[in-house]
């Protein structure tokens, strides 16, 4: 078997690419503002609340959350409702928060 230049440089270029890339040390996420945070949340809590009383036909929803510092926040509601708050803030802060549950 006959293998050509042309065939082995993309081959290494990627080669390459790849073992530069896996000694990079991953970047962490930008941290928000206290403020930005806490009108995120207030959107997503909104947002959770609004999606689970439609389903409902009926306001129901007693889903709430509240952010403790830039990267913390503490909920109580369902799961469902948490699922949909989780990926909303995840979503529109670009990394997840840590989430604790009210107890």
């Amino acid at each position: 078997m006959r293998v050509n230049r042309h065939q082995i440089a993309p081959v290494l270029v990627l080669a390459i690419i790849l073992s530069a890339s896996a000694g990079a040390a991953p970047q962490p996420p930008p941290q928000r503002s206290q403020a930005t945070v806490d009108r995120i949340v207030s959107l997503c809590v909104e947002r959770v609340r609004k999606e689970t009383d439609k389903k409902a036909r009926k306001r129901v929803s007693t889903f709430d959350a509240f952010a403790k510092s830039e990267t913390a926040v503490v909920w109580y509601g369902t799961q469902k409702e948490y699922g949909r708050f989780k990926k909303c803030t995840t979503d529109l802060l670009g990394y997840p928060l840590v989430m604790k549950e009210a107890k």
